[in-house]
């Protein structure tokens, strides 16, 4: 939510995220209790975030409904191909 992301590809990112043979490795789900009783939440390791979002797939849906965040992942994306090919 915070980049961004609309509630479907929210939950497409969630599955990607529990299915990856890397990303999996960071996920822990916890449940919390709220005053709207317990909720599940699904948690990243920190670690794990910058190779998540490396691995954001920006499609043509997402360049034309949500260019804002297109740009930001084309840029950060461009940041982990300059680091990696030094």
């Amino acid at each position: 939510e915070a980049i961004g992301l609309d509630d479907n590809r929210i939950k497409y990112e969630r599955r990607k995220m529990q299915t990856d043979s890397v990303i999996s490795k960071g996920v822990q789900n916890f449940t919390l209790l709220t005053n709207g009783g317990n909720q599940n939440v699904m948690c990243l390791q920190l670690d794990y975030l910058p190779l998540w979002l490396a691995k954001i797939s920006i499609t043509p849906t997402m360049k034309k409904e949500m260019p804002g965040i297109a740009e930001k992942l084309v840029a950060y994306h461009k940041l982990c191909y300059d680091l990696n090919s030094k």
